[in-house]
């Protein structure tokens, strides 16, 4: 236990300390345990994915996680509260993973998490299961979606100065 801040690098986080991350190139970035977690905003270069499992609580505001590679899991009991930034060439992106990258992203959560932003997995498979909410808005775009429990999504875009990221979308099978 105990508090601290974590610059980028390797990064296993277990049991309950208090933790700040700033952003910046992870190359591993593993939370288990009941850790409280802030995020600074800004973006977070994932080399090998994230993992966050467990009862903690996560919160950031203004926050891009970019996926090079690997698996993002994000399963929790605990609150869990991430925002894509408004403002900026991340504006409401949450998650951006690499189009080479096929793992899969997966959030399994409580009615305590929410996630608002975009998440974009072109490649890949998104599982949503549980009861996490969207409170403002929220984006998938991956090859394969797969939702299992009573997720909420909603569309109010008005904390982005340009309104929806998407402009036109077409269709294509």
């Amino acid at each position: 236990s105990g508090t601290y801040t974590v610059n980028p690098g390797t990064v296993k986080i277990t049991g309950s300390p208090t933790v700040t991350l700033n952003p910046g190139e992870y190359c591993t970035l593993t939370i288990t345990g009941s850790p409280n977690l802030t995020f600074n905003p800004g973006t977070y270069i994932l080399d090998n994915g994230l993992k966050l499992t467990g009862s903690e609580t996560v919160n950031g505001d203004g926050v891009t996680f970019y996926n090079a590679s690997g698996s993002i899991t994000i399963t929790g009991s605990g609150s869990s509260n991430l925002s894509a930034p408004t403002t900026g060439p991340y504006a409401g992106i949450l998650v951006y993973q690499s189009a080479s990258t096929q793992s899969a992203v997966t959030v399994t959560g409580s009615a305590s998490m929410a996630l608002n932003g975009a998440i974009y997995a072109p490649k890949a498979e998104v599982d949503e299961t549980g009861s996490s909410s969207a409170s403002a808005y929220s984006i998938v775009v991956a090859d394969t979606i797969k939702f299992t429990g009573s997720e909420t999504f909603n569309d109010d875009y008005s904390s982005l100065p340009n309104g929806s990221p998407i402009k036109a979308a077409t269709l294509v099978e």
